[in-house]
């Protein structure tokens, strides 16, 4: 059995996609500009579904990079994440 490793602190930067904040765009995931150009985008559900849980040490912090459109959800991933929310 692989022994996975543990983290006390995860610094998160999720391939956040805003097709849901910017769909006259012209793209309907925009991957044909920005961020897209670099890295696939995920949407909020499969962000939210990543297994952090699973590399967290008992006593983690969690740092989780957001923009303010995304607020909401990213303080909810972080309680599916296993977290409290602390601070902005």
């Amino acid at each position: 059995m692989v022994e996975i490793k543990k983290y006390q602190i995860i610094y998160a930067d999720p391939p956040w996609w805003f097709s849901e904040n910017y769909g006259k765009v012209g793209s309907s995931n925009l991957s044909s500009f920005g961020a897209g150009l670099r890295y696939n985008l995920m949407p909020d559900k499969a962000i939210a579904d990543l297994s952090v849980d699973k590399i967290a040490d008992d006593n983690c912090a969690c740092f989780l990079w957001v923009v303010n459109s995304k607020l909401d959800i990213g303080t909810k991933i972080i309680r599916d994440w296993g977290f409290e929310y602390k601070t902005v």
